[in-house]
């Protein structure tokens, strides 16, 4: 399983990218300045409002530097999900236990954090492949 990282949210208090409960965890690694990730929204937003009641919990991780940008996105886009954003001297350390190079870049965890998909860049039918791992843990 992943370790239980916490990150800053947009208040500054300390927040877990995981919770207690939740049956599946979808961990959104995006950025303000990234246009596929912010196309992707729209598709996270759906998976939320179906999913989160049965057992799914989301959170955005933002790899943005700039704090102001981020709030700013977070404030245009109105993702219901939690959101956290990365301190510029841990992001090496998060891409390499994740093992990322790109962004959108998804991770999909069972309850006890381990890893069952992952996703990378954006995709128009992304939705359907989402929902097929999702579907499958959480009917």
């Amino acid at each position: 399983p992943y370790p239980p990282f916490r990150f800053p949210g947009p208040g500054n208090d300390s927040l877990s990218v995981f919770t207690t409960g939740a049956r599946v965890h979808m961990l959104v690694f995006w950025a303000s300045w990234c246009s596929p990730c912010r196309k992707e929204i729209p598709l996270l937003k759906q998976l939320y409002a179906r999913y989160t009641p049965k057992g799914l919990f989301i959170t955005g991780i933002s790899i943005d530097s700039d704090m102001d940008r981020w709030k700013t996105a977070l404030a245009e886009e109105k993702m219901p999900w939690q959101q956290v954003r990365v301190p510029e001297k841990e992001l090496e350390d998060i891409q390499s236990v994740f093992r990322f190079t790109t962004i959108p870049f998804l991770v999909i965890t069972d309850e006890q954090g381990r890893e069952i998909a992952r996703f990378a860049d954006y995709s128009e039918t992304a939705l359907d492949a989402y929902e097929r791992v999702i579907g499958a843990r959480i009917p």
